[in-house]
């Protein structure tokens, strides 16, 4: 299968898994409704009622009504996959690609006189609202639609940037209305559509805009053409640009994070009224203070002390820009919501937010600029001082990492059918690692193994010292009929899956997790003790080993006093061994892993 039909089939298995009913439809369509044997032609012919006129037509020459049918079938689908791969593929390379060649679109040039362009924008509207749901609640945004004649089917994209004036500051954002990975795309020369799209969609904007102007560009790989300029006043939208909008530098450096606000809330899926765990959100705004017109590698690194441990999350800040540029003074409104989905274990004592730059996808991030939330209050100042005088980073070792705070959750499968696994845990960092090491985790329950699976943080964007809550999903796509008597997870570490390292294992029993392979070594040992009964038969090797300490050693085969007495020996009650009489219970659901 090559990759455009397995991306393909990824996205519908996706969509089938959300419970969109369309991508299953596809999945059993591409795969024949499981056996890929059948012929459409005798289930229709079995549907025609016997009343109906000369059915024995069908009978003259079924092999060949059955082969006329077969070809014109494989000769559509032929057609289809031939543009579903194209279309595909497409797709499949901007995935893959970095952010900036996501945005891989010429220089900007303006429409000569008379000429139309790719496509004519006529009604375009502008309204101000607040946001009712999402990280904006109650923040606002501009909704826009524009009227869109297509001129000329061209492999390109509507894209447009606000400019708004919000106070005494600029604000801006840039959208796509349409590409050609979207329906936009699928226009042909004389086809009309309204478009439509939501201005500071992701975080909001604090205070009403008076003005914004609205720039549309038609963007292609060679260039970008200027179409027009839209001026909404706060009621109605004229042509033209909009006067009286102006950004000033303010700060040092080429960006500027600034005005930081920080909320700390209840877990979105809070187990009780008096759950201890804690999700933030965090915004700040970035002023630009050079013209940027390519996409920024920016990062959002959150770390929260809580006990003993320094718990931290990294999210991504890719703000739009092609085919415009920030221009100096212009402002750009950021925000994350934090620790969303693995909460923070309780109320932090202090919380570090650092605003990260990389120069490209894969170089390491340097901190622009880090603030520090401490008893209630937020300072301009990190913190704690960055380390120094640390190892370079390098390839993963066993003794770089340290997990603990394992968690398995069992619940029902999509569709409650049948259960999957939701896997917790923390991962340590002891020395710095190389850029995108990540953790695998392969689990494997009475028999049955689900496929690797691997977490999402990097874990070179953590500093000796600090921790990352983690997630593991298995058997999501294929759900266990029911919970297993036992899982075994294998726990590896890598710059690649194919090049990681052993750091861990768990066995799973239930809710609850433990140390090492579910095989117990204590009974093998056992019964290798009982395995040699000749040993209590020999006299001179019993009176001599009673008088050599160094041969009466735990696990010596050889030592006649292993036997019934080794249960006495202080050296076999070690943690971990089920003979042990007092064993510390452990928590359900929590154990810490050894180093």
């Amino acid at each position: 299968m090559d990759t455009n039909h397995r991306a393909r089939s990824g996205l519908l298995l996706l969509a089938c898994l959300l419970g969109l009913s369309t991508g299953c439809e596809q999945i059993e369509k591409l795969t024949g409704g499981g056996d890929g044997e059948k012929d459409p032609a005798p289930e229709a012919k079995a549907e025609t009622p016997e009343t109906e006129a000369q059915p024995e037509v069908k009978k003259l020459d079924p092999k060949e009504a059955e082969l006329e049918a077969l070809r014109a079938e494989a000769e559509a689908a032929k057609e289809q996959l031939a543009a579903a791969n194209a279309a595909n593929k497409e797709l499949q390379d901007m995935i893959d690609a970095p952010p900036e060649a996501e945005d891989a679109i010429g220089a900007e040039k303006e429409l000569g006189e008379g000429e139309k362009g790719p496509v004519s924008l006529a009604g375009v509207k502008l309204t101000n609202h607040k946001a009712e749901y999402g990280h904006a609640k109650d923040r606002f945004q501009i909704k826009a639609s524009v009227d869109v004649t297509v001129n000329e089917a061209k492999k390109g994209g509507l894209y447009a940037k606000a400019t708004c004036a919000v106070g005494d500051e600029v604000a801006v954002d840039v959208v796509t209305f349409g590409n050609q990975y979207s329906d936009f795309g699928k226009l042909a020369a004389g086809d009309k559509s309204t478009l439509e799209k939501t201005f500071f969609a992701r975080d909001g904007l604090g205070q009403q805009p008076s003005k914004c102007q609205v720039t549309f560009d038609y963007g292609l790989s060679e260039f970008s053409l200027h179409l027009q300029d839209s001026c909404w006043d706060g009621k109605a939208v004229k042509d033209g640009a909009c006067e009286g909008i102006a950004a000033k530098p303010e700060g040092e450096g080429k960006l500027v994070p600034y005005a930081f606000d920080v909320s700390f809330n209840k877990p979105l899926l809070a187990s009780a009224e008096d759950d201890p765990r804690r999700s933030l959100m965090v915004r700040y705004h970035l002023r630009v203070n050079e013209p940027v017109d390519h996409a920024l590698h920016m990062y959002l690194k959150t770390s929260c002390k809580v006990g003993d441990k320094t718990w931290v999350e990294v999210n991504p800040d890719y703000p739009h820009v092609k085919p415009f540029k920030f221009k100096p003074g212009e402002m750009v409104p950021l925000g994350h919501g934090q620790f969303i989905f693995n909460p923070l274990p309780g109320e932090p004592e202090s919380c570090q937010f650092a605003v990260q730059l990389a120069e490209a996808f894969d170089k390491p991030a340097e901190t622009v600029r880090a603030v520090c939330f401490e008893g209630g209050e937020l300072t301009e100042e990190p913190c704690n001082p960055p380390p120094e005088g640390l190892p370079e980073r390098a390839p993963v070792t066993p003794d770089a990492l340290e997990l603990d705070n394992v968690t398995a959750q069992w619940q029902p499968g999509i569709g409650n059918k049948g259960v999957r696994l939701n896997l917790l845990f923390a991962a340590n960092l002891k020395k710095p690692v190389e850029k995108f090491t990540r953790l695998y985790a392969a689990v494997t329950c009475d028999g049955k193994s689900d496929k690797e699976h691997a977490t999402s943080m990097d874990l070179s964007q953590l500093d000796p010292g600090e921790s990352a809550l983690l997630s593991v999903p298995a058997f999501l796509a294929e759900p266990l009929s029911a919970e297993p008597k036992a899982c075994e997870v294998k726990i590896k570490a890598g710059a690649r899956s194919d090049a990681a390292i052993e750091v861990g294992q768990l066995c799973i029993k239930g809710s609850e997790a433990k140390v090492g392979s579910c095989k117990s070594p204590a009974k093998k040992k056992k019964k290798k003790a009982q395995a040699k009964p000749k040993d209590d038969k020999k006299p001179a090797d019993s009176k001599s080993d009673d008088k050599k300490p160094n041969d009466t050693k735990p696990g010596d085969d050889n030592n006649p006093a292993t036997g019934s007495k080794d249960d006495k020996k202080p050296n076999d009650t070690k943690p971990g061994d089920d003979n042990t009489p007092d064993k510390p219970k452990k928590k359900p659901g929590t154990v810490h892993l050894a180093k």
